[in-house]
């Protein structure tokens, strides 16, 4: 039979488990809890209070100064294609602030030369919208002769 007891032991066993950190416990408990009071609606176990466990969000690394300073650097004239794309692509999330997956898959045609709008269509709100590209960006996204064999 499943009750408040029973809960509380599947939560201390996955807590006891080494491999999952307390944001995949609370993650789990959500999915389990959804079904429980699903149980419980329909009268096929008791109603009981389902309480997720507390958790502390781990605080992501920031860069350091000179990281930033190291990713944001002009690459050399003879850099590589692929060194100079990473490069104009750390600038572009940089001078626009728009998330990765928006940015990774920007077109050529979603650039327009004289006004330089992007039109992203991958946003968490799910609509499109758009975002001015700076004066510095529009410099750099520009300067073909970085590229080897570029006409």
């Amino acid at each position: 039979d499943i009750n408040k007891d029973a809960y509380q032991a599947f939560v201390d066993f996955l807590k006891a488990d080494g491999n999952k950190n307390d944001v995949t416990v609370a993650s789990y408990c959500r999915s389990i809890r959804v079904f429980l009071y699903w149980a419980m609606e329909n009268e096929y176990i008791k109603h009981f209070r389902v309480r997720l466990p507390k958790y502390q969000a781990k605080i992501k690394r920031c860069f350091t100064d000179d990281e930033l300073m190291a990713l944001l650097k002009r690459p050399q004239q003879q850099c590589t294609e692929v060194e100079y794309l990473s490069w104009v692509f750390v600038n572009l999330i940089c001078a626009t602030g728009m998330r990765l997956q928006s940015a990774r898959n920007i077109k050529v045609s979603d650039i327009q030369d004289k006004v330089l709008f992007k039109r992203l269509s991958n946003s968490a709100a799910l609509f499109k919208f758009c975002i001015s590209l700076s004066c510095r960006y529009r410099k750099v996204g520009t300067q073909q002769q970085y590229l080897p064999n570029s006409h």
